[in-house]
């Protein structure tokens, strides 16, 4: 969110990386970060709140435990799950224990980490626990694979041998995983992303997760509310899977093309890369060079009709930053369906990454007037609030999303 990268806390945060590097001259440091890809991502992470415990929400877990042993008496094999921000490693090392704990053996079980950050990563690398990384009593069914002595916590080896951790961006980099993901947790990212980003993650995650397997999200994200998903468990588990209306639509998320972000997500000084997808050399599949999408005066009415198509179109658009000819065909989707929620949140999102911050603060409150308990809404206005000097209204949204999640 570009409301992050202003006020006390974002100069704070420069000011540690400044001192760590030595660095006096604040423009000797902007540079830096322009031309360093790991300066980038340490200053990125220092942003978002490095901060993660063992068995974290805990409900989480318990749920994750009892599904892994219904699978593994179901199906049982290999097990591949990932943690995308896995920070300091503690959330990968809790989704090995548990995988452990429900019966599968060290060698099928595969954890990926993924980090941005690079230091976090190689404290990881060599088993470094953060500070705070255990509140509370361990779960009884941990043991031996984790356990403590008041402040202490020990990893056991089979523990460590089932994560890979590796440094990557999720919204940028590739080649993560060479087969679906069963277990997915993305918990605490998606809230500090603008709205664009967010899209682009959703689709990433639907396309890694496995058609059955399960995504664990955090408290604040609401990737849950695209129409891919849906909730599974005890709402306090935050889990989401696939949602059933059809296996061949589950089919169509798995294979679809990776979305690459637009400029929003990363510096302009990295071009976006368009790619060839479908048969026409240039121009995704079934849209002309030029970016317009033909819709013919027959189409039926968009609530009648499978999405997919439209929404892969549109992401076509925002994958090569034709951000106008996107927001056009949104706009004319929502002259259709005025009241549709997600093609709202896809036009606050292009709005957003336009830099139209009012018209899209507008386009936010159509989504709350419409669905008054939008978790992912109301963090959107109160940041844009805040970024528009409306202090006393930004206050307000955090106010209602606090109660939103405290109810």
């Amino acid at each position: 969110m570009p409301a992050l990268l202003e006020g006390p806390g974002f100069a704070s945060a420069v000011r540690l990386r400044m001192s760590v590097l030595g660095i006096v001259d604040t423009s000797h440091y902007a540079q830096l970060v322009m031309d360093d890809e790991r300066e980038l991502r340490c200053i990125a992470s220092e942003i978002a709140v490095p901060e993660t415990w063992f068995f974290r929400y805990s409900a989480s877990f318990e749920f994750l435990l009892q599904w892994l042993r219904d699978r593994r008496t179901r199906k049982g094999g290999s097990l591949m799950c990932a943690s995308l921000g896995c920070a300091t490693g503690v959330e990968a090392w809790s989704i090995a224990a548990c995988a452990l704990a429900s019966g599968y053996s060290a060698h099928s079980i595969v954890v990926h980490g993924l980090d941005r950050n690079p230091t976090a990563i190689e404290g990881a690398l060599v088993g470094t626990l953060g500070r705070g990384s255990l509140r509370g009593d361990l779960p009884a069914w941990a043991a031996p694979w984790i356990t403590s002595a008041g402040s202490t916590v020990e990893l056991s080896d089979e523990v460590r041998s089932c994560v890979r951790f590796r440094t990557a961006d999720v919204l940028v980099d590739n080649d993560f995983f060479d087969s679906p993901i069963d277990v997915m947790f993305c918990r605490n990212v998606v809230i500090y992303l603008d709205p664009v980003a967010r899209i682009v993650l959703r689709d990433r995650a639907a396309q890694w997760l496995a058609s059955d397997g399960v995504l664990f999200l955090g408290h604040a994200d609401a990737l849950e509310r695209a129409d891919l998903f849906e909730t599974v468990g005890a709402p306090a588990a935050f889990a989401v899977q696939h949602k059933r209306t059809s296996q061949a639509k589950v089919a169509r998320v798995a294979t679809r093309t990776p979305i690459a972000p637009t400029a929003a997500v990363r510096p302009s000084r990295v071009p976006p890369t368009e790619k060839t997808t479908g048969k026409t050399t240039g121009s995704p599949k079934g849209i002309p060079v030029s970016g317009r999408i033909a819709f013919a005066p027959s189409t039926p009415t968009i609530s009648t009709v499978d999405r997919t198509p439209l929404r892969t179109q549109i992401s076509a658009l925002i994958r090569v930053s034709k951000l106008t000819e996107a927001r056009k065909c949104v706009e004319m989707l929502l002259s259709q369906t005025p009241a549709d929620i997600e093609w709202l949140e896809t036009l606050a999102g292009i709005l957003c990454a336009e830099n139209s911050l009012v018209r899209a603060h507008q386009t936010y409150l159509r989504v709350v007037y419409l669905d008054p308990r939008h978790g992912s809404a109301l963090l959107a206005l109160a940041e844009l609030s805040a970024a528009l000097g409306r202090l006393d209204e930004a206050e307000r949204f955090h106010g209602r999303l606090k109660r939103l999640h405290d109810g």
